[in-house]
């Protein structure tokens, strides 16, 4: 490939490489770059241009626009580093959102307030079936994806700096927490069994480990110590669109956790355990094939189960018990906040539920049960002896004018 090197004045070339193809555009590209300080900077300039065109990872950031570059940095960095799961999220953002509102601005003229601009229209009308806006938790996704492209472009010196560093998404709304007490959860639990619901054994293991539905449904039977009573977290299920269910570990070392079981827990895990090998011998009479994945919570054939499926026949029975805004992830939310109301130590909750700090659980808790406040406060008056109204009254001297 032909290139070389003009001198223009002292201690500054220009480099110049002809040939080769934009791996984004497939025109064919003719390199300039200059070049300050000694000769030996410029060659190295030529020879590392020479072997990017070559190779097809050259990009010109005058003229890409950020449409190209996102979907170069989708195939390029994404799909090989990420998770499948992240990975589709961040496509999704990028393709349905990113390209058509702002694929079409030139990479290296990007401003933050055009980024900025982006969030205020994806709040008001982002939504693409033109129902509205997206939420605040929607547009601050689009802006980590969008931040970490950039960032790369960033280290691949296309561009000096990243404009989305300057753009502030919306602040999330705090999540509303629905938690069922005590008395709640025996309702539904009282109604699945009555129905003989085949997600019973699986909703009692929720509601007395508060592990979430993928790690439940990923739980196998060497990950369950019924002697020891003890369950470990090692997995979880996902479904990747188009590539159906597969297992990956947690995200992070608090998420891969052994959990003490109670023993209403061990209780169910032992009929589960009874139940198995009746549906082994029953799908092996009918002709059908017997998939062991070792899994606890599987289908009759031993298959994972399906997660939209548990969901929907989850809210089907929360109705039926009388709760028909109750989702499956509200019995691990149910789990924590009864765990609290009972003095458990919060540490202990993170610990359970496999956050990732403390300070998440509290966030998340603190504000759920109205009465852990004030019975905090009557801890206080306890050891403090009397309540301080009382205190005062003693010792506040009397100001009264006589």
């Amino acid at each position: 490939m032909p290139g070389h090197i003009e001198k223009r004045r002292k201690s500054s070339y220009l480099v110049i490489v002809e040939g080769g193809c934009d791996p984004l555009t497939g025109k064919r590209v003719r390199v300039t770059k200059a070049v300050k300080g000694p000769k030996r900077e410029a060659e190295r300039v030529l020879h590392q241009l020479i072997a990017e065109i070559e190779t097809g990872t050259y990009i010109d950031p005058a003229k890409v626009t950020l449409g190209e570059y996102l979907e170069h940095w989708l195939e390029a960095y994404a799909k090989p580093n990420l998770a499948p799961l992240t990975f589709n999220g961040y496509r999704d953002v990028v393709m349905k959102h990113l390209l058509p509102a702002l694929g079409s601005l030139q990479l290296s003229r990007i401003q933050p307030m055009f980024i900025q601009r982006y969030y205020a229209r994806a709040l008001e009308a982002g939504r693409r079936d033109g129902k509205g806006g997206l939420s605040p938790r929607s547009v601050r996704y689009h802006h980590a994806v969008l931040r970490e492209a950039l960032k790369h472009a960033v280290k691949w010196r296309l561009i000096p700096v990243n404009p989305a560093d300057a753009a502030e998404p919306p602040k999330p709304k705090r999540p509303q927490v629905k938690a069922l007490g005590p008395h709640d959860i025996a309702r539904i639990l009282e109604t699945a069994d009555a129905l003989h619901h085949r997600d019973r054994y699986l909703i009692r293991a929720a509601v007395y480990t508060g592990m979430r539905q993928g790690e439940l449904l990923a739980l196998r039977r060497d990950d369950v110590g019924l002697e020891a009573g003890t369950i470990y977290v090692r997995q979880a299920l996902q479904r990747i669109p188009g590539e159906g269910h597969s297992f990956k570990e947690p995200k992070t070392e608090k998420g891969r956790r052994a959990t003490a079981m109670p023993t209403l827990l061990v209780e169910t895990l032992l009929a589960v355990q009874a139940e198995q090998p009746q549906n082994r011998k029953m799908i092996a009479e009918i002709g059908y094939p017997y998939h062991d994945h070792g899994l606890v919570f599987c289908n009759s054939d031993g298959k994972p189960l399906d997660r939209c499926g548990v969901t929907r026949r989850f809210k089907t029975l929360a109705a039926r018990a009388g709760f028909p805004d109750v989702t499956f992830h509200a019995l691990r939310h149910s789990h924590a906040t009864v765990l609290l109301a009972q003095g458990v130590h919060p540490k202990v909750v993170q610990e359970r539920l496999g956050h990732s700090t403390i300070s998440i659980t509290m966030d998340t808790y603190s504000h759920v049960l109205p009465g852990l406040q004030e019975e905090a406060a009557c801890k206080l008056d306890s050891a403090f002896g009397q309540p301080l109204g009382n205190r005062e009254a003693k010792t506040r001297p009397d100001r009264r004018v006589h």
